[in-house]
């Protein structure tokens, strides 16, 4: 799927005619993702390069951004869906309209105009619970160190971009 990159700062991704575009792409961009179509029988696009979930109108041919705001992200629930940073894997959309996504570790929706987690805990869960209870996105580095009689690892959740310290036996800070 190709879109024309000055849609991307609107609440809209226009779709290049293919026909006009070069071997390299130049008249559009290119973006990751997966088209659906929805119980309620409209077409939706998750966009994995930029962190949006749009729906196609047949009217005016394009995908209307309808979650997501063009970065990738975590945000939590009860947020406006275009105030939501994101990073949307799939999507499922019921008979009425309902939209259920993947949100890093999460099954959400979309609740009278708010995000509405309804299942999991997002990858960076865990902070000064039990380690067996820490969930990470992507651990990139590790290290291990001695603080006096503690031993400790710290590891860089890239995902989350964050760094987490565990105290071995102990909790997650």
């Amino acid at each position: 799927l190709y879109i024309d990159p000055s849609s991307l700062s609107k609440n809209k991704l226009t779709v290049v005619d293919s026909s006009n575009l070069d071997m390299n792409g130049t008249a559009g961009v290119y973006l990751w993702g997966a088209s659906v179509v929805g119980l309620d029988g409209k077409i939706y696009f998750v966009d994995r390069t930029y962190g949006n979930i749009a729906r196609f109108n047949a009217t005016t041919k394009n995908f209307e951004r309808i979650a997501g705001t063009g970065t990738q992200g975590s945000c939590d629930g009860g947020v406006s869906p275009l105030s939501c940073n994101m990073d949307p894997q799939d999507v499922f959309v019921d008979e009425s309209s309902t939209i259920y996504f993947m949100d890093r570790g999460r099954v959400r929706t979309i609740q009278s105009g708010k995000i509405v987690t309804i299942m999991g805990q997002s990858y960076g869960y865990g902070e000064g619970l039990n380690p067996l209870s820490a969930r990470f996105g992507d651990i990139n580095r590790m290290s291990h160190y001695v603080a006096g009689s503690d031993r400790r690892i710290i590891v860089l959740d890239a995902l989350e971009q964050i760094f987490r310290e565990l105290t071995v036996g102990d909790s997650i800070y």
